[in-house]
């Protein structure tokens, strides 16, 4: 969701050098980053503009970054622990509905995209009080096939996706930014060893972004 704090994550990760700023829709094209690693490996990560309600209509031009998902070998899901409010005239989201809204939008843009795997980076816990909040959301999330119930049909998913990892950060303070580096490559290389779904494979022929920020 825009104002989440992606942009700043990506500066973190790597060296790019995106637009910050404190209001929504900072980044309003997709921001390219490399993470380099002690080894010489290095992964590609896409920050895109942050997605809306209404992003797999189209909805503040959705499908224009949707499809970068598609061809992504892992999915960031960066949230601000404090949720989410687009305008005076919309609801506030908890972070648990943002979260559940992102995961909406991707099923309903294209069904594939819940079975990629998945990273929550849950923003903004330098605040004692934020981290507090951040372990109720994570046992939010330990219950969220009965939580999600609750929730009404405009925002509710009919698959969860499943989170490969759940880490609390704060990309402005650098808390956490090594271990999630680290996390990412992880996972991408467990996953490309299991070779286990289709999206990962036949990558010879173009150049594909290995990590995507939504």
């Amino acid at each position: 969701y825009p104002n989440a704090g992606k942009s700043t994550l990506l500066s973190a990760l790597s060296n790019a050098k995106p637009k910050i700023a404190n209001y929504p829709f900072t980044t309003i094209a997709p921001n390219i980053g490399m993470l380099c690693y002690d080894d010489f490996r290095k992964i590609s990560a896409a920050d895109l503009p942050g997605l809306i309600e209404g992003a797999h209509m189209n909805y503040g031009m959705g499908h224009k970054f949707l499809k970068h998902c598609v061809r992504t070998k892992i999915l960031l899901f960066v949230v601000d622990i404090d949720g989410f409010r687009l305008n005076p005239n919309t609801p506030h989201r908890t972070a648990f509905e943002t979260i559940m809204l992102l995961n909406r939008e991707l099923e309903l843009y294209d069904e594939e995209l819940v079975l990629k795997p998945a990273i929550l980076v849950v923003n903004k816990i330098d605040m004692d009080e934020n981290k507090q909040k951040f372990q109720k959301l994570k046992e939010g999330m330990k219950q969220s096939e009965s939580k999600v119930k609750e929730l009404p049909d405009e925002i509710r998913p009919n698959y969860l996706i499943k989170f490969d990892a759940i880490v609390s950060i704060s990309a402005k303070e650098h808390i956490n930014i090594s271990t999630l580096k680290q996390k990412i490559r992880k996972i991408i290389d467990i996953y490309q060893e299991q070779d286990v779904t289709h999206y990962l494979e036949d990558t010879t022929q173009r150049k594909d972004i290995d990590v995507i920020y939504v």
